[in-house]
Formats: structure tokens, C-alpha cells, sequence
């Protein structure tokens, strides 16, 4: 077990690339909040005093820590103050709630979810034929440009243009993985396996944003459909627990108790000082929920656009090249750059050059746009003369007017 949470931890929070901010965002920075939070909950509940009751004068110390340590686990119901308590037994323990003994939990179960779509992620981008990882990773390596490190960037640019070559011609290894099949049909149909599986990625990360509401609303238990956004309007509004009942402070505890052969039966009265803090967390964690479902989407919107469409490839390439102080002026250079762009890096190397660009910075990234250009331009050539040759001759049989 203790193997398995290292290869977790690792693969989860001390990978450092990969992907962009906003997958880090998710993985990474978010779940780190709901560890620190279950901890939080976790110190409290079980070190501290998160529940106080009031007993009856006659019981003695003992017995009040058994109360209090009975009605902790066993679980509390809240009524409002001038309402008489159900007589059922029954009606009691509908009332009960039975969430804050399994925040902590929760929490971690909601960090685990975060990561999932990482763990995806690195899953698939392996079988891709192109390290990503590696690459950005010897990428983000330089603390500054210097012509012992020129030697590093001409290996990236070979591994790329090595592995989008063959992944053009072969394909994707065998796998029995759902997900790669998906990725693996799809980008049959496009030829973007690394774009498909990334895309993929990120709309898992975005049904786990959205699964985060449902399972917060199940777990507490409330009548609110938006339920962050409601109990902060009842904390402006001045509605408080005891109207609402949403993380109530007061509760009431049932407990039976055999003496001498006889079941004697209490209701106690406690302070669930432990709701303080919950409520105070999930009302955080909801906003943050929020903020990283929309920035998720955005992104999400951002990545399938700029992938996806050939002129905002052909745009990024060229910029790189520009920074890299090469210019496409001539109608030769156009007609190679449109191979190199669409032929050559097409949209799975986009992504991989933005991923790199976006860790990296736009000086590393326009390097081995160059680097991966100087080395193709003269193959692209070859490659291409006899489609220029056949153009120009068609160009001469059907001219209208001569020179």
C-alpha cells in the first residue's frame, strides 16, 4: 500500500511539467488545498475537542468524555430550538448528520480525483511516440542560452521531428487501454493522436470540476441546488445556522446506556464546534470549485481552437520563427513553410511546441521552432519539387496569355 501512495504522490505532485497552467491548477495546486484542508479537519476532530455536551449534574467525568466520544461517532441531529423533538425514533434519525466524521476522507477522495485526469495524461502522451515529459523537461533545464545548450536544443528538435515522422507512418503501439482506443479512433480520422488524447484530457477535467458539485451536494446533504452561492447569500442576509440548519453549531445526541439490567435512554445536548470550520472550508471550496470549472472550460475552448485550426497553427509556427529572426518572404519559402507547417509538425507538434513554449518561455520555444526548421527545409524541398515542377507545367500548357 505504502508503494502504491509513493508512485500516487510522485506521479501527482513532484512531476513539474507536462502540461499547462491550468492542468496544474487542477492537479496540483487544488489538490494540495483539499490535503491541507483535511489535515486542518483532521488535527481538529482528532486532536482537539470538536464536539462539547452538556450533561446531567450526576454523571461524572467519565462519563461526560464517553458522551462526548459516543455522540462524535454515532452521529447528531439538529432541531431548531423552539421546536419540540420528534418523539420517533425513527424521525430522529433522519434528522441525523452524518457528514462531518467523513470530511477528511472526502477531501482526499476529492484530491484523487483531481489527479486523475494527470495520471491519463502521462498514460497516454507515453505511447505517443514522442516524449513530452522529457522534452520539456530538458527544455525548462536552462537558466540561460548559451552554445553549450545549442547541442540540447538540436536533440529536441530531432526527437520531435523523429517522432511525428513516425507516428505518421505507423501509428500508435497496440493497446488494450479504453482510452488510448478512443484517442487512438479518433485521431484515425484527423491524425492528431497527442491533440486528441490532450483534448480528451482536459474534458475529463472537466467532468470531474462538475462531478465535485454533485458530490459536494450529496455528501452534505443540502436542499440547495447552487449551494455555495445560497449559503453565502444566508450569511449576508443574516440567516444563520439556526434558521437554515446548514452546519449547525447546537445539536442534540441520543444515547442508550444499560445500568444494573435496565436500558435508560438520554437526549443530550453538544456543540458541534467542528461545523465551525467545515462550514467555512466547503463555502471556500465551493468558489474554488467554481473558479476552476469556468478557467478549465475556458482553457479547454482556448487549447481545441488553437490546435485544431490550421491557421492558428501556421500563425504560432511563423511567430516562433520571426522571434528566431526568420522571415517567410518568398513565394519558395511560403509554399515550404505551408509543408513544414501543415505536413511536418501539423497539429501534434503544435501542442507539443506550445506545452514547451508555455513552461520553457517563447526564447526556448522559438529555438527549436528554428532548430526543427533548418533541419526539414532542405528534406521538405526534395520532397517537394516534383509537385512544384507539375504545377508549373500545367501552369505553361493552359497559360492564356504569354509572358
Amino acid at each position: 500500500m505504502s508503494e502504491i501512495l509513493e508512485v500516487f504522490l510522485e506521479s501527482t505532485y513532484k512531476s513539474r511539467y507536462e502540461e499547462d497552467s491550468v492542468d496544474r491548477l487542477n492537479y496540483r495546486i487544488t489538490g494540495l488545498i483539499l490535503v491541507a484542508a483535511a489535515l486542518t479537519i483532521t488535527a481538529k476532530s482528532y486532536v482537539g475537542e470538536p464536539i462539547q455536551c452538556w450533561v446531567p449534574a450526576h454523571f461524572e467525568d467519565a462519563w461526560e468524555q464517553y458522551v462526548e466520544n459516543y455522540c462524535f461517532v454515532e452521529n447528531t441531529y439538529w432541531v431548531k430550538m423552539e421546536n419540540e423533538l420528534p418523539n420517533s425514533v425513527a424521525e430522529r434519525e433522519q434528522l441525523q448528520l452524518s457528514y462531518y466524521q467523513w470530511v477528511p476522507f472526502l477531501m482526499i477522495l476529492q484530491a484523487v480525483m483531481f489527479s486523475i485526469p494527470h495520471i491519463i495524461w502521462r498514460m497516454l502522451n507515453c505511447l505517443s511516440g514522442i516524449q513530452v515529459r522529457s522534452i520539456i523537461t530538458m527544455a525548462t533545464s536552462f537558466d540561460e542560452l548559451t552554445d553549450a545548450h545549442a547541442e540540447t536544443i538540436e536533440m529536441i528538435a530531432r526527437h520531435l521531428k523523429a517522432g511525428l515522422q513516425l507516428n505518421a507512418k505507423i501509428g500508435l503501439s497496440a493497446s488494450s487501454n479504453p482510452f488510448v482506443l478512443i484517442a487512438r479512433s479518433l485521431s484515425g480520422l484527423v491524425g492528431a493522436y497527442i491533440t486528441i488524447a490532450y483534448m480528451l484530457v482536459k474534458l475529463l477535467s472537466i467532468v470531474n470540476c462538475i462531478l465535485q458539485f454533485s458530490l459536494l451536494n450529496g455528501f452534505l446533504g443540502t436542499q440547495y441546488k447552487y449551494w455555495g452561492a445560497e449559503i453565502l447569500t444566508d450569511l449576508v442576509a443574516g440567516r444563520d445556522w439556526f434558521e437554515t440548519g446548514h452546519f449547525p453549531r447546537v445539536t442534540m445526541c441520543d444515547l442508550e446506556v444499560r445500568q444494573l439490567g435496565n436500558i435508560h435512554r438520554w437526549s443530550i445536548q453538544c456543540v458541534l464546534m467542528i461545523n465551525l470550520f467545515n462550514e467555512k472550508i466547503y463555502l471556500f471550496l465551493w468558489w474554488w470549485f467554481l473558479i476552476v470549472t469556468l478557467v478549465t472550460i475556458q482553457n479547454f475552448i482556448y487549447w481545441l481552437v488553437v490546435s485544431s485550426i490550421g491557421y492558428f497553427r501556421r500563425t504560432f509556427l511563423k511567430r516562433m520563427l520571426n522571434a528566431s529572426l526568420i522571415d517567410i518572404q518568398t513565394e519558395e519559402d511560403e509554399f515550404l513553410f505551408n509543408r513544414f507547417a501543415n505536413d511536418l509538425v501539423g497539429s501534434d507538434g503544435v501542442v507539443v511546441l506550445r506545452l514547451l513554449t508555455g513552461n520553457a518561455g517563447e526564447i526556448v520555444g522559438s529555438c527549436v521552432v528554428r532548430a526543427l526548421w533548418n533541419m526539414s527545409k532542405d528534406e521538405l524541398r526534395r520532397q517537394s519539387a516534383p509537385d512544384r515542377n507539375t504545377v508549373a507545367m500545367l501552369d505553361e500548357k493552359y497559360r492564356v496569355f504569354p509572358k
